[in-house]
């Protein structure tokens, strides 16, 4: 009986310590995301610089001008959380400041209509951080689909100069281009389950619809390795970001259906297709 009180406080501070624990874990897990991530295109682009002290500075640029957000980050569970406490933005050739929190400056700023709906203040927002090998990307949640069919399209791992059209907002650490890409990536679970070991070839069996509206019927599914979400296209094809076209909707063993658009039966497609230099 004199022992209980000793082995309630024993538990107790064991308790404590691990609770203490946990976010220490999580700082120190943390630390190896530091660095500078970015993607560029011919006439801007987007950085993204994680300090030691838990800070970060993001700017971004187009040919007409460029912003800039300021704040703090955390990493839990996961995932990179950031609080942004200043956005700023200035035009091209024109030096001033201007404080993009502010509404009517926002609006000003993008040249929004006075109906159109501002969505471009995001206070809290959330990267995922994908190793690869020796690579570290940090992913918007709104670009994983994009990203896993990079992937299977053969863009990513991208080359030393990732001159194509598809680029997406794929945040790679500074130099890491250079480094090799081994393995899978560390993707959520159901983002790695729709990436292709081998390409998938499929012929189209039926369409149904027209314009926009249509749905197409082709001749591999889920027994080929088919997965719901999946994109395809056609073998020669541009790969284009953000576009639904070629998204596999339903899966059967031997079948699955796709959104499409401006597609003939006996059209075949590919998880794959034969990529060319934007300039060729």
């Amino acid at each position: 009986m004199k022992l209980k009180f000793p082995l309630i406080v024993f538990t107790i501070l064991l308790s404590v310590v691990g609770l203490a624990a946990q976010p220490q874990s999580d700082r120190e897990t943390g630390k190896q995301f530091v660095g500078t991530y970015l993607y560029y295109f011919t006439f801007g682009g987007s950085s993204i610089t994680l300090n030691s002290d838990g800070t970060f500075r993001e700017d971004a640029s187009s040919c007409t001008f460029t912003t800039q957000q300021t704040g703090t980050y955390s990493y839990s569970d996961g995932v990179l959380r950031f609080t942004v406490t200043k956005y700023t933005g200035k035009q091209n050739g024109d030096g001033k400041e201007l404080d993009l929190f502010d509404a009517k400056t926002r609006r000003e700023f993008y040249g929004y209509p006075a109906d159109e709906k501002d969505d471009t203040v995001n206070p809290h927002f959330v990267l995922y951080p994908v190793t690869w090998g020796q690579r570290t990307y940090v992913i918007y949640e709104q670009d994983l689909d994009d990203f896993t069919d990079a992937i299977n399209f053969g863009v990513e791992p991208r080359v030393e100069s990732p001159q194509r059209d598809y680029y997406g907002s794929f945040l790679m650490r500074e130099g890491d281009e250079e480094k090799k890409a081994e393995g899978e990536p560390s993707l959520p679970q159901k983002y790695k389950d729709r990436l292709t070991r081998e390409p998938i070839e499929a012929m189209i069996v039926s369409v149904d619809g027209r314009g926009e509206e249509q749905v197409a019927t082709i001749d591999k599914g889920r027994l080929a390795g088919v997965k719901v979400g999946m994109k395809f296209i056609g073998k020669e094809q541009k790969p284009e970001p953000w576009s639904k076209e070629g998204s596999v909707l339903t899966v059967d063993d031997t079948s699955a259906t796709l959104h499409l658009s401006g597609r003939t039966v006996g059209e075949v497609l590919t998880t794959r297709p034969v990529l060319k230099d934007r300039f060729q």
